[in-house]
């Protein structure tokens, strides 16, 4: 049987490329599961009546929705699997 410190694989040196492109992921992943964009959508859709904006931001939000449920938060910087729920 491992202990958690064992089973935790070091993380990366900062500067490294690694670092970086986790560093990327968690800032795209964040930016596309927030709830601006679909409230912008629905914002969007109060000027312009296309149904397919209104479709668009429900899907979305509910994808959301559907992540924080099962326990996917936002990501923290460190590890992907660092949210701000808890660790995945």
């Amino acid at each position: 049987m491992t202990t958690p410190a064992e089973s935790d694989p070091a993380p990366p040196q900062t500067g490294s490329v690694a670092t970086i492109l986790q560093i990327e992921g968690a800032i795209i992943y964040n930016a596309a599961h927030t709830y601006l964009v679909p409230c912008l959508l629905v914002g969007l859709w109060l000027i312009v009546p296309e149904v397919e904006v209104l479709r668009i931001a429900a899907v979305w939000s509910a994808h959301i929705g559907l992540d924080r449920m099962l326990g996917y938060g936002l990501k923290y910087r460190t590890a992907f699997k660092h949210t701000h729920l808890h660790r995945a």
